[in-house]
């Protein structure tokens, strides 16, 4: 990632509500139902697009650490839930020798044996990274060429 890891963890917590306009085709809409964006006990409605289908969730933020950089969201309503008993996704940003890292960790049960594990979901959710990741470099290449 090109992108440090605070501004990774800032659009997918308190400024989430970007994600719209910054990868439209993955996640076309998003609204705070309750709390504030990126607050422990906050929730949030998601449209997102998964291969090819418009699907909707119902996510919770359950936890926030700012001291190990993470955020876990825990999937309650909507199309996950079709698949899975529960769905939470964890993610965690740091930085190494100059280095930025995305970690992911997703714990779920599913509703049966035949339902697939997220791999769909952790292809999205790469997918809306590099997004931002992109969008990043080209907020930092407008401001390059406003400065010279």
């Amino acid at each position: 990632m090109k992108a440090p890891a605070h501004y990774f963890l800032e659009v997918s917590g308190r400024k989430k509500d970007y994600l719209p306009k910054i990868c439209p085709d993955k996640v076309p809409s998003i609204e705070l139902l309750e709390g504030n964006w990126g607050d422990v006990g906050s929730i949030i409605l998601v449209h997102y697009s998964l291969g090819g289908q418009k699907l909707l969730s119902w996510e919770s933020v359950e936890a926030v650490d700012k001291e190990n950089q993470s955020i876990t969201y825990n999937f309650f309503k909507g199309d996950p839930m079709k698949m899975y008993k529960t769905l939470k996704v964890s993610f965690q940003v740091s930085t190494v020798d100059e280095k930025n890292y995305l970690k992911w960790t997703y714990v779920y049960e599913k509703l049966n044996a035949d339902v697939p594990a997220p791999d769909a979901f952790k292809v999205l959710a790469g997918e809306i990274a590099d997004a931002i990741d992109a969008h990043y470099v080209e907020l930092q290449n407008k401001c390059q060429g406003i400065q010279a």
